[in-house]
């Protein structure tokens, strides 16, 4: 991955989608290997411009506000 860091404001989050998509075909294996869910905490990782691709590869959201309930029932309801 080639980014300009100098040209990036600060402070700001970058997200290597190529590292996470292999992230999260590791989890789609323990997911079908073992059968478990797969809970997102949004506590851990609230960068909302990545559910859409973490969406598919969870069962859902682990919450602990009203504000989290409503980003998780937002941007992962499969509803």
């Amino acid at each position: 991955m080639d980014i300009p860091f100098d040209t990036l404001p600060s402070p700001c989050y970058i997200i290597d989608k190529s590292r996470l998509s292999h992230n999260l075909s590791v989890i789609d294996t323990v997911r079908r290997e073992s059968g478990v869910s797969i809970l997102m905490a949004l506590k851990g990782f609230a960068s909302w411009q990545a559910f859409s691709l973490i969406k598919p590869h969870c069962d859902g959201g682990a919450v602990s506000s009203e504000n989290e309930t409503l980003l998780a029932h937002q941007y992962l309801s499969k509803h």
